[in-house]
This record gives structure tokens, C-alpha cells and sequence, in this order.
């Protein structure tokens, strides 16, 4: 029994004395730096810094190295007006409670501004939070150029003479068993008409009752027998009457063309690595790819992360607008892109920042080109100027 107590004492000296070797030590030892969301405020910007709980039983669930993360001692706020790369210290701070927040005045109008928190702790510990950047209001976008834009980003819920809505919802049948469904409510009559079982993502034709969904109430024959899929389909509301446009494989976000002859939509292809973008004629059925597998990004393992997505047509109906990810950091930021409509031509990148910039529409007049990005902290409407290529924040 003795022999057992000696051999349990020296085991809990040699882990003590191990536990004093790694406090001396940073090795796998951090401390966490907080998240900072910016908005603009009269006369300057307000700093929203957001304690973090690092997540480390999720990197020891990813098979990571576990890291001992430390509170800050203290953390110092930095700026730049010109960049990630050049940065001067605002001020230092302790981190009090669980948010904290800081105005800063003075800031030229319609400038860019980039933050960053430097977090200090005890044995010389130090990590950055995310940077984040700010436009600050301008006085050179107007306000029918701010309406443009945001009306060009709502919802094509409702017929182009504003008589029908069209709208998903859950749809139970056969003993409760459902799938959400697209359906069409006559707004004179308060009529409600179920176009199919087991669509969604419902859009109307700029210019005629014609909407435009996924379904997925067909499956298909492979090899291995019956798949699910998912088709473009357009609904003829005069005449009563469902189109496929397409009629194999996995398609998704469908956009229309502004002059309401062609849906561009991305394929999942078994004979491709990526999601394609193709555009289909809603009279006519013809298919075009708009484009192939771009190639680069092979490190990313899911089709998902490599491809091309949300595409969207510019007013002209010439180019087809749209998001990839990009080697601009660790984090594979998105960014947005255009090509030409007709399957021909180079790609043109619109944006590039470390940011995620998604979800492209293109204004009324084709000036700008709106997107979400998550640039100020936290994922907010900006827009580039195609004139000038100059941003701007539209939704604060």
C-alpha cells in the first residue's frame, strides 16, 4: 500500500512539474483577442469589441493541438487609412467586460478605415483579432443612386402587374408527410393555388406571369439506380402549365435575365469538379454553359468551397455576375467576379479583399454592383462603383 502512495506522490510531482515547465513556456499556450464589428455613428465610428471564448474542445474534436488559452492583461486598439499593411496605435484598453464599446471622431467622410485589437498577456502572449474596415458616409452618392440599389436587391416575390405573389411555405400530404412548396396567391381574390409538391425558390419573369423555381419532385435513373434532383421549372400562369428546362442532375440558385428569356442557374455534373454556371432559354429550352470548372483551388476538398455561385445577369443581360472563393489569405475569402453571358471570354474580378463578399445584384442603371459583405464585422450590404471602383456601404 506504501508502495502504491510513493508511486501516485511522484506521478503528481512529475505532472506538477511538467505543468511548471509549460507555464514557462508559450508553446500551446494563447491568449484570445476580441471580435470587433464597426459602424458609422455621427461625426466618426463606434468599435463594438466582443470577448471571445476560443473554441478549444473544437479543435481537440478536429484532431488539433490543445491550446491553453489566457485571459489579456490589457489590448491596443490599431488604425490604418490606408491599408492592412500600415498601422498606428489608437489607444490601450482593458477588456472589462463582456463587450465593449469605442468611438473614435474625426475621420475624413467617404474614406476607408481598417481596425484591429492586439491582445497583450502575461510571458510575452500576444494574438490579433480579425481586422475589419469601414466606409464612412459619403456625400458623393446620392440618394436616387442609394435607391437603386436597394430596390434592385428585393425580393421578385410578386408578378411584374403586382396582381400574384409567389412565396414557399410547408406543404403536408399522405398521412403529414411534406416538403416545402411553391404556391401562388391571386392578391385580388386571396386565392392560393399550389403550383407543385417539393419546390422552392420561387421568382417571377421580369416581364411576363411566368415564375421560375426548383423542384424536386422528379428523380432521375443512374447507374445506381433512382436520385433525387433538382430542376429549373418554369410555371405558364396564363396557361396553366409546368416546363422543365432542365432535366438531369442537381441545379440550383436560378436568377432570371432582365429581359425574361433566360434563367442562369449552377449545375452539380458528375463529369465536373466543380458547380458550372449555365443559363437556359426559357422558350426556346436551350442550354449554354456559361462557365466550366476554373481550376486553383484544389486544396479546398468540397465541391461547395471551390466553385462558382449565387450568378446573377447584369441589367444588359451580357455578362453573368457571381461569388468564388480566392488565395487571397488562409481564409479563403470569396469575391465577386463577371463573365461574359455568351460562354465566351475572359473573367473579371469585381472585388478583392480578404473578406467574404457574396450574394451580387446588379443595380437598375448597371453602375454598381451591390454584394454582402462581412467586411465591418458583421455581414452588411456594400456596393462597388464600376465607374470608379470605389465602395460604399449601404446598409449600416
Amino acid at each position: 500500500m506504501k508502495l502504491l502512495f510513493r508511486i501516485f506522490l511522484l506521478a503528481a510531482l512529475f505532472v506538477a512539474e511538467g505543468c511548471r515547465e509549460s507555464d514557462n513556456s508559450n508553446e500551446n499556450v494563447a491568449t484570445w483577442a476580441p471580435a470587433i464589428v464597426v459602424t458609422n455613428v455621427d461625426e466618426g465610428v463606434q468599435l463594438k469589441l466582443i470577448k471571445v471564448n476560443p473554441l478549444s474542445l473544437f479543435r481537440e474534436l478536429a484532431l488539433l493541438p490543445h491550446v491553453e488559452y489566457r485571459d489579456p492583461l490589457f489590448y491596443e486598439l490599431m488604425m490604418s487609412g490606408s491599408g492592412l499593411d500600415s498601422w498606428e496605435q489608437v489607444g490601450t484598453y482593458k477588456f472589462d467586460a463582456d463587450t465593449v464599446f469605442v468611438k473614435i471622431s474625426g475621420l475624413n467622410a467617404g474614406s476607408y478605415y481598417y481596425f484591429k485589437a492586439v491582445s497583450k498577456a502575461r510571458n510575452n502572449l500576444e494574438s490579433e483579432s480579425e481586422p475589419v474596415m469601414i466606409a464612412t458616409k459619403s456625400s458623393d452618392l446620392g440618394r436616387e443612386e442609394m435607391s437603386k440599389i436597394t430596390e434592385s436587391r428585393k425580393s421578385p416575390g410578386f408578378s411584374p402587374d403586382k396582381s400574384f405573389r409567389a412565396f414557399p411555405q410547408m406543404y403536408n400530404w399522405d398521412e403529414n408527410h411534406g416538403q416545402t412548396s411553391v404556391f401562388i396567391k391571386d392578391l385580388t381574390t386571396s386565392e392560393e393555388i399550389l403550383i407543385e409538391k417539393n419546390s422552392f425558390k420561387p421568382s417571377w419573369s421580369p416581364r411576363e406571369n411566368i415564375v421560375g423555381y426548383l423542384s424536386e419532385e422528379v428523380r432521375i435513373e443512374t447507374e445506381n439506380g433512382t436520385e433525387r434532383t433538382s430542376l429549373v421549372s418554369v410555371y405558364f400562369l396564363e396557361e396553366d402549365t409546368i416546363i422543365r428546362l432542365t432535366d438531369q442532375y442537381f441545379a440550383c440558385e436560378p436568377s432570371w435575365s432582365h429581359n425574361g428569356e433566360w434563367i442562369t442557374y449552377i449545375l452539380n455534373s458528375p463529369f465536373s469538379s466543380e458547380y458550372n454556371i449555365w443559363k437556359v432559354n426559357v422558350y426556346s429550352k436551350e442550354a449554354i454553359k456559361v462557365l466550366g470548372d476554373i481550376g486553383g483551388l484544389d486544396e479546398l476538398a468540397l465541391a461547395d468551397d471551390k466553385s462558382a455561385r449565387n450568378p446573377v445577369f447584369s441589367v444588359d443581360d451580357t455578362k453573368i455576375i457571381f461569388s468564388r472563393r480566392t488565395m487571397n489569405s488562409r481564409f479563403w475569402p470569396q469575391n465577386i467576379f463577371q463573365v461574359p453571358a455568351s460562354g465566351e471570354g475572359e473573367i473579371e474580378q469585381l472585388t478583392n479583399s480578404d473578406w467574404d463578399d457574396s450574394f451580387p445584384v446588379a443595380s437598375s442603371d448597371g453602375r454598381f454592383i451591390s454584394f454582402v459583405s462581412n467586411r465591418t464585422g458583421e455581414s452588411r450590404v456594400w456596393c462597388v462603383d464600376q465607374n470608379s471602383q470605389k465602395l460604399y456601404l449601404i446598409e449600416n
